[in-house]
C-alpha cells in the first residue's frame, strides 16, 4: 500500500512493518515527447541548419567547443543573438575586426544597458584560449559553408 507522507513529499510502503522510502514517480512523458520530436526539425524544413563538418583537426575541435556550448544561443538566435540561418543578421555581427570577435568571446560582451549579451568565455571558464579561438574558426567556416558567397 502506497501513501504520502513525510515533509519532503517521499511516499513509503509498509510491508510487514518495514518501511522503505521512496521517492514519487516522475512523469516521464513530457522528456520523451521532446526528445522523440528534437530530431525532427532538421528534416521537416523549419530552418535549424545542419551544422557542417570539417577534416580539419583545429575545425573538428572548435566544432566539438561550439557544438557543447555555443550551439544553445547561436544555432536559433537565442537570446537576441543572430541565428545561424540568417546570414543578413549575421553580417553586421560578422562585419567587426577579428580581434573584437576573439576577444569578445574571452572577456564576455555586455550590451549598452549593461545586460550580459554573451558570458565570458561562452559561460565555461575551464574552456582555454585555444579552444575558444577553435570554436570561433569553425563558426565562421561554418557560416560560409552554410552561406556561400554568391560568385558573379
Amino acid at each position: 500500500m502506497w501513501s504520502r507522507g513525510g515533509v519532503d513529499g517521499r511516499a513509503w510502503r509498509g510491508r510487514g512493518g518495514a518501511r522503505r522510502w521512496r521517492a514519487p514517480p516522475r512523469p516521464v512523458l513530457p522528456l520523451l515527447v521532446v526528445l522523440a520530436l528534437g530530431g525532427c526539425a532538421e528534416e521537416s524544413g523549419v530552418g535549424v541548419p545542419v551544422m557542417p563538418r570539417f577534416d580539419d583537426a583545429r575545425l573538428a575541435l572548435g566544432r566539438t567547443v561550439w557544438m557543447g556550448h555555443c550551439r544553445a544561443c547561436h544555432l536559433l538566435g537565442v537570446g537576441g543573438t543572430a541565428p545561424m540561418s540568417d546570414p543578413t543578421k549575421l553580417a553586421a555581427h560578422l562585419a567587426r575586426p577579428r580581434a573584437v570577435l576573439e576577444q569578445s568571446l574571452i572577456r564576455g560582451m555586455t550590451g549598452e544597458t549593461g545586460r550580459v549579451l554573451m558570458p565570458p568565455r561562452a559561460g565555461n571558464p575551464s574552456l582555454t584560449d585555444l579552444e575558444l579561438h577553435a570554436a570561433l574558426e569553425y563558426h565562421l567556416a561554418a557560416l560560409g559553408a552554410l552561406h556561400p558567397a554568391p560568385r558573379p
